[in-house]
């Protein structure tokens, strides 16, 4: 198995870097807890925590019951990473994410695979509404960065016309 990147966000804006593989290969490696972590740039516990509140699954379980990670549940960790820097976003709503971003891939699947008209059409309304969620979280989050952004300027206007009335008393 190759070691997946562990470009910071900044460094792979989700660029597709970290395909994902919408196909189980029951013959794919499997790495120790410590090892994922290591390959995510996440501890032991982050990827226990993960576990704990169902964001992710190991793939499988030694007979020693060591925890086993393959590497499409090292790039949904990465991808939890990602979508906690950029969006600041807590927890259950990088799940919600994920899931609808699950959600839209089990779509494109079931689109691929048929050519009934009013099944394709299903297909879209259930994509649009997936897309339309993901489109007000993201929106709500834009919304209250702009608001804080626009209290720190305010914050910053006053901090430099003290400045530049000498006022430091």
């Amino acid at each position: 198995m190759s070691k997946i990147p562990t470009d910071t966000p900044e460094q792979n804006h989700h660029t597709n870097a970290f395909p994902v593989n919408t196909e189980p290969d029951a013959s794919a490696d499997l790495v120790k807890i410590g090892e994922a972590a290591a390959m995510a740039n996440v501890s032991e516990r982050t990827l226990r925590y993960y576990e704990e509140i169902k964001l992710i699954k190991p793939r499988a379980h030694t007979t020693g019951g060591c925890r086993q990670y393959d590497t499409k549940t090292i790039e949904r960790i990465i991808r939890i990473r990602e979508l906690q820097e950029l969006t600041s976003s807590n927890l259950e709503d990088i799940k919600s994410v994920l899931d609808k971003e699950e959600s839209i891939e089990i779509l494109r699947q079931a689109w691929k695979s048929t050519d009934n008209p009013e099944e394709k059409k299903q297909i879209l309304i259930d994509a649009q509404a997936s897309l339309a969620h993901l489109s007000n979280l993201i929106n709500a989050k834009i919304k209250r960065l702009q608001e804080f952004e626009t209290e720190i300027a305010q914050r910053l206007s006053v901090v430099e016309e003290m400045l530049l009335k000498g006022d430091f008393s």
